[in-house]
């Protein structure tokens, strides 16, 4: 699946200490991604459009990793003090 979605071609390097991490994400490496929610979870923003993903044929989805990182940046909650 991996190399159909050509996640081992296209990579984003962290800096020279972590490994590079893949640019796109299966729908299970997404909900892992973002913090182990439910794959129904995220087809459920997927049908509500809430969260960018691109179609890959009939069946096959894929999640760009830099759309997860702004997602969750929409969500985050400032603190107070």
């Amino acid at each position: 699946m991996k190399a159909l979605l050509g996640v081992e071609n296209i990579t984003a390097t962290q800096g020279t200490k972590r490994p590079p991490r893949p640019l796109r994400l299966s729908t299970q490496e997404a909900c892992e991604y973002l913090g182990g929610i439910k794959p129904r979870t995220l087809k459920k923003w997927r049908h509500e459009r809430r969260i960018p993903y691109y179609r890959l044929g009939h069946v096959q989805i894929c999640f760009d990793v830099r759309d997860l990182d702004a997602f969750l940046a929409r969500r985050r909650v400032e603190a107070i003090g």
